[in-house]
């Protein structure tokens, strides 16, 4: 045996070890449970802004928005350091689930683009001239003395006026109710089994798994009467300068974003799905 080469080699590994506890000496925490409290972070900050968008308050919206994308970004970053094939030494616990936490974070990328769809439809815009020369500071006055949008219609005020959003009918839920507890659902079971440190299905009630695995893929339980309703409920609005303005162009937005939340909130069940059985 070449002694050099081994002691080089142990040398390495004892390294890395000393490394990565510095780093987590750093962090105060292993990367794979902070991974997981992130996971139960970027869960308040959406539910915070779900909330605050069907109670019309845009502005609180905005700032839960603002700090889930902060989230994000850091629950980004321990998707690297919480890979289980960097572990010099396997621990006692069973191997971190990687593949469902990435899948996990591609679904709330889009989830946190269908909210911010639903931010930029609902909110008071205004169009501004396209100015007549390098010196017009018109526009720039007129922002100044807080000239707003003579737009009538509101977003908020048009949905919470809809039973289907916000009232259930026998066994159908609103479709405020299925979103929030649907998302309340998948994300504590994402939460749930990743803490879990043991390859088996004791991680939450069964019952609770059994009502993920059965979370159906065809919409909202009201979606065909929201469409109705939307339809009966004509919009009253004097036609609009701009896209941006068009009452029907801006609920279109908000209904498809609806629709697209529910949508990849099914897709991380589908990530679950690999990883549970009854």
């Amino acid at each position: 045996y070449n002694y050099q080469e081994v002691a080089q080699d142990v040398f390495a590994i004892l390294l890395a070890l000393a490394m990565d506890m510095l780093f987590d000496a750093f962090m105060g925490k292993v990367p794979r449970d902070a991974a997981v409290e992130n996971i139960q972070a970027l869960k308040d900050g959406f539910v915070n802004s779900i909330d605050a968008f069907f109670d019309g308050d845009l502005e609180s919206m905005e700032q839960s928005m603002s700090m889930t994308f902060d989230t994000l970004t850091e629950a980004t970053t321990f998707a690297y350091e919480a890979d289980p094939a960097l572990e010099m030494i396997p621990g006692i616990r069973a191997d971190f689930k990687i593949s469902l936490y990435n899948a996990a974070l591609k679904a709330f990328r889009l989830l946190h683009a269908d909210l911010s769809m639903l931010l930029m439809a609902s909110k008071a815009w205004e169009v501004l001239d396209v100015p007549h020369d390098g010196n017009d500071t018109s526009q720039w006055v007129a922002n100044r003395c807080g000239v707003q949008s003579d737009m009538d219609f509101s977003v908020t005020s048009y949905l919470a006026a809809l039973d289907t959003i916000h009232s259930n009918s026998g066994d159908l839920r609103g479709i405020k109710d299925e979103l929030m507890q649907m998302l309340e659902l998948v994300l504590d079971t994402v939460k749930n089994l990743l803490a879990h440190g043991r390859e088996d299905n004791d991680f939450q009630p069964a019952e609770i798994t059994a009502k993920v695995v059965n979370i159906g893929t065809l919409g909202y339980e009201r979606e065909s009467h929201l469409y109705q309703e939307i339809g009966a409920r004509p919009i009253k609005s004097p036609a609009a300068e701009s896209i941006i303005f068009d009452p029907r162009a801006r609920m279109t937005v908000v209904v498809k974003a609806l629709v697209n939340a529910r949508e990849h909130l099914v897709a991380i069940e589908e990530a679950l799905s690999k990883h549970l059985s009854l």
